[in-house]
């Protein structure tokens, strides 16, 4: 490899000879002329540009902390087995059975052949599947679970729905397009457009109640930093810059969290000022 090397330097050394024997002209120096760049003088008045604030409330919104669940109801059984039960609602009810029982591993044996069943009892499954698989901490089984199961209605529908919402603000960060009383505020939210839930039969209650509070400035004691840092941004866009400052300062030290979030309004507070 190195004799390669070599042979190739030697071969441009000598091209690199050729040439200059081919094009050698003698050049005559008889001068030099500098031309001076006209000096670059400051302004006489610094002007601060008028830049757009950014809204950065839908950055301290958090996603639940934890789910919240429909109470699943087992099933009657309505007939015996040699009377011709079918097999997806058999599967279904002995599923459900299992989980309301905690055996699981049997829960998903059940329910796990009503899905392959493809019955009216499917989307039913696919939401008992789907919080079996969050208490297994897997998430993004269980968020696939809720999403094909709120497709469907059925009794667990609005159940299902809010679950897949809960993840989808948890593991994507957004919430999509819906027109439930309480999501369709949690997506404006974050979207920074502050909006009042309706609680009124709402599945995640408590996370409701936490909803509310962030829109009407209230400290919520599950969620006490996102709170208070949603009530410190909302008095800042009122122009009460003196009165948030203790509260930004607090969140402004190391470690604390959304640190950037309140440099950048203490930032904005103390030049308003």
């Amino acid at each position: 490899m190195w004799k390669l090397i070599g042979l190739f330097s030697l071969l441009l050394l000598s091209f690199a000879q050729e040439i200059r024997k081919e094009f050698e002209l003698s050049v005559e120096f008889i001068g030099r002329v500098v031309e001076e760049k006209p000096k670059a003088l400051p302004p006489k008045r610094l002007e601060p540009t008028k830049g757009q604030e950014l809204n950065l409330i839908g950055y301290v919104f958090e996603p639940p902390s934890f789910m919240e669940f429909a109470q699943v109801k087992p099933i009657e059984k309505t007939g015996g087995i040699s009377c011709g039960e079918p097999k997806d609602a058999l599967s279904y009810r002995l599923g459900v059975d299992y989980y309301l029982k905690g055996d699981y591993r049997l829960a998903k044996e059940e329910l796990q052949k009503v899905v392959l069943y493809n019955s009216p009892f499917k989307p039913m499954a696919e939401y008992v599947l789907g919080i079996i698989a969050y208490s297994e901490k897997e998430e993004e089984r269980a968020y696939k679970l809720f999403e094909s199961s709120c497709k469907y209605s059925h009794m667990y529908q609005k159940a299902a729905c809010s679950a897949y919402y809960a993840l989808s603000l948890r593991l994507k960060g957004s919430v999509p397009e819906n027109q439930d009383p309480m999501w369709s505020a949690v997506r404006s939210i974050k979207e920074g457009k502050l909006k009042a839930p309706d609680c009124k039969d709402a599945v995640f209650v408590q996370y409701c109640q936490y909803v509310k509070d962030f829109v009407e400035g209230r400290e919520n004691p599950l969620y006490k930093d996102s709170t208070l840092m949603a009530k410190a941004i909302e008095l800042y866009t009122k122009g009460e810059t003196r009165q948030v400052k203790a509260t930004l300062e607090k969140y402004a030290q190391p470690l604390r969290p959304y640190r950037d979030i309140a440099l950048y309004y203490l930032a904005l507070a103390e030049f308003k000022e």
